[in-house]
């Protein structure tokens, strides 16, 4: 493990907050129970998947696998499976806080943050296949193409796991809590904001996996947006890419 780069930032809003080569984005919310899905030609909606809810104040993340199974850490802390198509419930995972973003691997393994700990599941039969414990705060991770897994925690560190075993490989002190989420390029850099008010740039040695999620648009950054939006990095509805026209 190598450190490229570190460089100071002076910016106070990317000290703790999702770094991401292509967008800048707030995260999805719900509604009091329900999940939506809209149409991204009109805005209609199209479903509504009920009994997905909690704390009005907390924020929703989810990914879209493969199949096109939506997956739903809603803010009630649980793992919801949602059929794309229909928006129906398959199934529900409880018994783990969980606070970050899924992460799916190539083969549909679902990568998971919470409770101070990183955690990988089965896609299909939801059986745990391990857990690695930090014990602080753990900022979603970012995958490898060579099944490395790496993300940062309130410990001041960035870590590397092995995603099949869960292994610890490496890791790297910072000197202020690391509350984002990495960026992986597609020549195996890492990149990763600290709240000691440095960018770092790690030689991770593997470029993104080529993974369902997330890799919206199939963009380099596998970032959770289609298009960037020019607009002090917020979205509100989608974007034409050419003009940045508000297409509804």
């Amino acid at each position: 493990m190598e450190i490229e780069l570190r460089f100071l930032v002076v910016s106070s809003w990317a000290r703790g907050n999702t770094l991401c080569p292509s967008c800048w984005l707030p995260r999805p919310r719900l509604g009091a129970e329900w999940a939506y899905a809209l149409d991204a030609a009109t805005g209609s909606v199209k479903w509504r998947a009920s009994g997905i809810s909690g704390p009005a104040d907390r924020i929703a993340r989810l990914a879209i696998g493969a199949d096109g199974t939506v997956y739903v850490c809603s803010t009630d802390r649980n793992l919801h499976a949602v059929d794309g198509v229909t928006g129906t419930t398959k199934w529900t995972f409880t018994g783990e806080v969980i606070d970050g973003e899924p992460i799916i691997g190539s083969d549909g393994t679902l990568y998971l943050v919470g409770g101070g700990k990183v955690f990988a599941l089965d896609g299909e039969s939801r059986a745990k296949k391990w857990e690695f414990t930090v014990g602080s705060a753990v900022a979603t991770p970012a995958l490898g193409a060579d099944g490395t897994l790496f993300f940062g925690a309130a410990d001041r560190k960035v870590y590397a796991l092995d995603g099949r075993t869960g292994v610890k490989k490496w890791e790297f002190l910072t000197g202020g809590a690391v509350k984002s989420s990495p960026a992986l390029t597609t020549d195996g850099i890492l990149y990763v904001t600290s709240t000691d008010g440095y960018l770092y740039a790690i030689v991770a040695g593997t470029p993104p996996a080529d993974s369902p999620w997330p890799m919206a648009g199939q963009n380099p950054g596998r970032c959770s947006c289609m298009i960037r939006s020019t607009r002090g990095g917020r979205h509100r509805g989608d974007r034409n890419s050419a003009s940045s026209e508000r297409v509804w």
